[in-house]
Formats: structure tokens, C-alpha cells, sequence
């Protein structure tokens, strides 16, 4: 199977756009504009100027990835390393060739983040609800980010 960009992002039919991120929002500014979720629950955001963010839930980080949506999709298209370290095809290859079949509206979840040392082997993958790893990730990064003080 080839890894394309339509394969590793999610059909926005697949999602509700508007609520999707709002367990993120105690971390990704108002202002951000949810562009599209990736099959392992990233996501990637435009800000005011248009600038491209990417959201890893594995991690909780943002950053900008590019100045706006055409070098974005530049770098999509002629930057192969910049492909794998953002969409993790190697990754999502293992998956397929393991078995895992995603169904509309599913993503690609770790059991353990592998931000917390969780393996980036297909066993440590399931396939759980956008909506549902949103909020787990979400609450997890949150966690992560204030410890026991919950601010």
C-alpha cells in the first residue's frame, strides 16, 4: 500500500470539525482554526496569518510547521522526510501490514504514548473513536503538562 497524504488524513465527513478539538482547547489557542486530523490523532491547525501548526497528541507539543498552506503542501509533496516525521509512514505501514483496518471515523491509538516510551510497534496499536482518543489524549497531555497542580 502506498502512503499518500489522502491516507494519512481523515475524511472531514469523518469528524465534526468544530467540536473535535475542543478538548484541546485548554492548549491550542481560540483563534486556531482545526484544518485537518491525521489517522494517528494529530492535528494540524491554521492560526490568524495562516500559518500551519501541528498538534502531536502523543506529546501535547505545537508547533508551526510552515508560513501557510501552500508551503505546507510543497513540503508535503517534495519533502519526504518531512512526510515520515510528520505523518509516520513507516508507522502506519507496520499497522497495515499487522492487520489493523481502520474504519470511518477511528484512529490509529497508542495503548501507551509513545511520548511516555510506548513502543512505535503495531502491538502497542488499537483502533479506537476520533472523539473518544481526542479526549484521552487531550487529558493525558494535560496531565503531563501540570502534574497534580490540574491548572
Amino acid at each position: 500500500m502506498s502512503i499518500t497524504l489522502d491516507s494519512v488524513l481523515l475524511r472531514p465527513d469523518e469528524y465534526e470539525k468544530f467540536s473535535l478539538d475542543e478538548p484541546w482547547r485548554w492548549h491550542v489557542p481560540s483563534d486556531f482554526t482545526l484544518l485537518h486530523v491525521t489517522v494517528l490523532g494529530h492535528m494540524l491547525f491554521s492560526d490568524h496569518g495562516a500559518r500551519i501548526w501541528f498538534l502531536d497528541s502523543w506529546s501535547g507539543h505545537l508547533y508551526r510547521i510552515s508560513d501557510d498552506e501552500d508551503e505546507f503542501s510543497r513540503q508535503v509533496a517534495g519533502d519526504s522526510e518531512f512526510f515520515s516525521a510528520l505523518f509516520f509512514d513507516e508507522l502506519l505501514g507496520s499497522l497495515t501490514a499487522a492487520g489493523f483496518e481502520r474504519r470511518a471515523g477511528e484512529v490509529f491509538a497508542p495503548f501507551v504514548s509513545p511520548a511516555l516510551g510506548g513502543s512505535l510497534g503495531a502491538s502497542n496499536f488499537s483502533l479506537a473513536p476520533v472523539r473518544a482518543y481526542a479526549a484521552t489524549s487531550s487529558a493525558e497531555a494535560r496531565a503531563i503538562a501540570f502534574g497534580n497542580s490540574g491548572t
